[in-house]
């Protein structure tokens, strides 16, 4: 991590890859909402981090610290349909359905 904040190295970290370790984080290891999405931003904030969206993912954090009853895997489908102007968006998920609405 040293290296990569220092310029010397890049980190190149994939979609599944960030979704994985919230998930465990949050699962497994237990680690609050607060303190996983902080981890998360820290990790996103490196300069030389290469990420497919990270404005995207940035606004994702946002609303999930923002939501309760949605995970950050869900505050990402919602941004990621708004972005690509799906107007009707369904799904099974009542707190996701809630979510879309209020945005």
């Amino acid at each position: 991590m040293k290296q990569a904040q220092e310029g010397s190295l890049v980190l190149f970290l994939p979609l599944p890859v960030i979704l994985e370790f919230e998930w465990t984080s949050r699962t497994y290891y237990k680690i609050s909402k607060q303190a996983l999405t902080d981890r998360i931003f820290m990790l996103l904030s490196v300069p030389n981090c290469l990420v497919e969206d990270k404005k995207l993912l940035f606004e994702a954090l946002d609303l999930y610290q923002k939501s309760s009853g949605v995970s950050f895997d869900d505050c990402l489908i919602v941004l990621m349909a708004k972005k690509a102007t799906i107007h009707n968006f369904v799904t099974s998920d009542r707190a996701l359905q809630k979510l879309w609405k209020k945005l």
